[in-house]
C-alpha cells in the first residue's frame, strides 16, 4: 500500500476530546478514529481514496463518543459525520 499515513499519529483537533475518550472509541469499534476538526472541509470522497482499513472519520466527535461508550448506535448522531472509509484489505 502506497499509503503510509499512521492514523494514530492525525493530531486531535479539538482539544476538548480527551485521549482517554479516543481509546473507548477506538477499543469500541476495534478500529482507529480520524477527527476531521481542522480539515472539516475535506470530502468524505477523499477520506476513502486514503484507502484506510475500517477507519472512521467523525466531525462531532464528543456526540459520537458520548453514543458509542454507552453502546448507542451512531447513525442518527445529529451533526456527526461517519462513514467507514473504503476497506483495502480482505
Amino acid at each position: 500500500m502506497s499509503n503510509t499515513t499512521d492514523w494514530r499519529d492525525i493530531l486531535i483537533e479539538d482539544t476538548s476530546i480527551k485521549p482517554a475518550m479516543i481509546r473507548a472509541l477506538c477499543s469500541h469499534f476495534d478500529t482507529e478514529v480520524v477527527t476531521l476538526g481542522a480539515v472539516a472541509d475535506l470530502k468524505m470522497s477523499e477520506l476513502k481514496a486514503m484507502k484506510g482499513v475500517g477507519k472512521i472519520a467523525i466531525q462531532s466527535c464528543m456526540d459520537a463518543i458520548g453514543r458509542a461508550v454507552r453502546g448507542e448506535p451512531l447513525i442518527g448522531a445529529g451533526p456527526t459525520v461517519f462513514d467507514i472509509v473504503t476497506k483495502s484489505a480482505a
